[in-house]
């Protein structure tokens, strides 16, 4: 009733469900023995698919038998109310009533008199004499749908999806005939009874009226999802959507009830417990629904994720968990930092963007400070209980900065306090140089040589690229640079060498 096109599948002694549109349901294969031990040879095939959805066409049956061309049969689906296969209601095992005496017969026998048919006899005695032959199962799904719930209640309106949840009260919105009904959450078996469905109807053959027996949504009772310390609300069922009135109202230990009828409950959340909370309506025909609150803010994170040790001027990532009672989350870095839009590449300060989701981009700034990567759930209650991380920046942390060089090649800073690239002087006033040492060194080969300058970029503080320089092939170790025509100011300086891409922060006088 609640559109599930799961049931109980006795076959194989647990949940199942309706196989999909298109989809294969059976598919039988025939086979003969050879003499050749271990060996056989594929005579015969069958296979069986539900039908597509509407106004699609599809193949539904293919059969073929050796020595003879298969046959595949097509249909369009022209039935607007959906596939009648899989629809939700109650379920007949059609493959598994036609599997099972096929299986048990061999696929070629002797049919009448030799003289009647001959040939088909001669091939019987022939496979016979080869070992004999046999039926294989390849694929079954065992059930389909036989009784749809849409047709079993007689609605009243039938022009509408037939898939559709029917977890309302039909009577009460007089879209049934029947003065009451009984349906499950899972499809049953066609003509099957249970304990509850069997009380259900002698009450009504002994003239005791029965609500109507449906799954009821929890989306039914609204109201409030959280509630705050000391705050009151109350949660009430729309209209037809019950089986009639709440004989028993319920509710978790965090919560309090204050009143209620048999259409509503009035709650309150007693203290800031943090928790997971919940109201159950019982029906008078014994229909059951929970309804879940979550009381408080945020539990803490479980998980915060990303490097404790940073590269200076880098960009990082850090990540934490899906937290319980969280709609959003809070970030903080080490203090002092600062919330941009974009990320300047000249800060000191640790830069974010603004963001309120479970991952963070961060930029560490030039002033080396370090401290506290913070991370708490948030929700209408307020900030809960923040999981940290000590981060430090290091020589050998992690982190860089995309570098873009004229050429369209992307590369990551390798280390961005590489003491064995120098830069003089620093500040500058118009003419300045760049020399790599050679404990800066490449291997080539069994042998090691100096590494070499390949290029330059001087970018400002809005990173626009001012300066692009390359240099030969082989690169260069020790380049000048005519930085006359560049305004007083901080600059980013990007050295592209072969052994990766670094970063100097440049000040020009």
């Amino acid at each position: 009733m609640n559109g599930s096109k799961s049931h109980f599948n006795p076959y194989i002694q647990r949940n199942d469900v309706y196989a999909g549109d298109k989809q294969k349901v059976l598919e039988l294969k025939a086979f003969n023995r050879l003499f050749i031990p271990g060996s056989s040879l594929h005579i015969s095939s069958l296979e069986t698919y539900f039908m597509p959805r509407y106004n699609q066409e599809s193949s539904i049956s293919y059969f073929w038998k050796a020595p003879s061309a298969g046959k595949r049969t097509y249909h369009k689906n022209l039935n607007s109310r959906g596939n009648m296969d899989n629809v939700p209601g109650g379920w007949f095992p059609s493959q598994q009533e036609f599997t099972e005496p096929v299986v048990g017969s061999a696929p070629v026998t002797v049919k009448g008199s030799f003289w009647q048919y001959p040939l088909d006899n001669v091939l019987s005695g022939l496979l016979t004499f080869l070992g004999g032959n046999w039926w294989e199962t390849r694929v079954l799904k065992h059930n389909n749908s036989f009784i749809s719930s849409v047709s079993a209640i007689g609605h009243l309106k039938p022009d509408r999806n037939w898939a559709a949840s029917l977890d309302n009260n039909l009577v009460c919105k007089k879209e049934t005939p029947f003065d009451s009904y009984f349906g499950y959450d899972i499809n049953t078996q066609h003509t099957s009874f249970t304990k509850e469905s069997v009380d259900w109807l002698l009450k009504e053959l002994a003239k005791q009226p029965q609500d109507p027996y449906f799954p009821v949504n929890a989306s039914s009772l609204s109201g409030e999802s959280c509630l705050c310390y000391n705050q009151t609300k109350t949660y009430t069922f729309s209209s037809c959507s019950t089986p009639g009135s709440v004989l028993k109202w319920q509710v978790s230990s965090n919560l309090k009830k204050t009143s209620s009828n048999g259409n509503s409950i009035t709650v309150k959340a007693p203290n800031d417990y943090r928790s997971q909370g919940w109201i159950k309506a019982t029906f008078k025909n014994g229909v059951e629904l929970t309804k879940e609150i979550w009381v408080g803010r945020p539990k803490t994170p479980t998980r915060l994720t990303g490097p404790s040790k940073v590269n200076t001027g880098a960009l990082v990532s850090y990540n934490t968990s899906i937290t319980h009672g969280a709609d959003s989350y809070s970030w903080r870095l080490p203090y002092p930092y600062d919330v941009v839009s974009n990320f300047n590449y000249f800060a000191r300060n640790w830069q974010m963007r603004n963001t309120t989701g479970i991952s963070l981009r961060a930029f560490t700034g030039y002033s080396k400070k370090s401290g506290y990567v913070q991370v708490s759930g948030r929700n209408k209650c307020g900030i809960g209980g923040a999981k940290t991380m000590y981060v430090q920046h290091s020589s050998g942390g992690r982190g860089g900065i995309p570098i873009v060089f004229n050429d369209s090649s992307e590369e990551t800073p390798q280390n961005f306090d590489a003491p064995e690239i120098l830069v003089y002087p620093n500040p500058v006033i118009d003419e300045g140089f760049i020399s790599i040492n050679d404990r800066l060194r490449r291997l080539k080969g069994d042998r090691q040589y100096p590494s070499s300058i390949y290029g330059i970029s001087i970018v400002d503080m809005a990173n626009k690229e001012l300066m692009t320089k390359k240099y030969s092939d082989n690169g260069q170790q020790h380049v000048s640079l005519n930085l006359s025509g560049l305004s007083s100011g901080q600059y980013l300086l990007q050295i592209r060498t072969d052994l990766g891409v670094y970063s100097k922060i440049l000040l020009k006088k």
